[in-house]
């Protein structure tokens, strides 16, 4: 009876904090660092909810840069706005050629699965304007 009542006052507090919680703006006078998409991975071959890795975000700040990824994937899906190219490299430092993922339209329900079919999973990302 004592644990739940204990466990019962924690969950209440957990709930209080969280409500009086506010956002941070990510775009402030002072800092502005626009959204330019998001990506899901997988760890294993196949976006199927069982090997999902979780979402990734980057900023304008992410781009034209080399990102190394804290976990390997081999399966990923990318959600862009406005003309951007994401590649997915096998080395954490981009040394490689990397492999064009392709993104899924804003507003699709039908996701653009990538996978990479290889022994060797991805472990880095980068974005860069398109050149197309």
């Amino acid at each position: 009876m004592r644990y739940t009542s204990i466990l019962a006052f924690v969950a209440a507090a957990a709930l209080a904090s969280t409500g009086s919680a506010t956002v941070l703006p990510r775009d402030t006078q002072e800092h502005k660092d626009p959204y330019v998409g998001d990506f899901r991975t997988y760890s294993k071959y196949g976006c199927e909810a069982l090997w999902d890795q979780g979402v990734g975000t980057f900023t304008l700040s992410m781009t034209s840069r080399c990102n190394a990824y804290p976990e390997s994937f081999r399966s990923i899906y990318v959600h862009m706005r406005g003309a951007w190219q994401f590649r997915a490299y096998k080395t954490s430092d981009c040394s490689d050629e990397g492999t064009i993922i392709w993104a899924t339209a804003p507003e699709s329900k039908a996701l653009v699965c990538n996978n990479e079919a290889t022994d060797v999973d991805w472990s880095a990302y980068s974005v860069y304007p398109s050149t197309d």
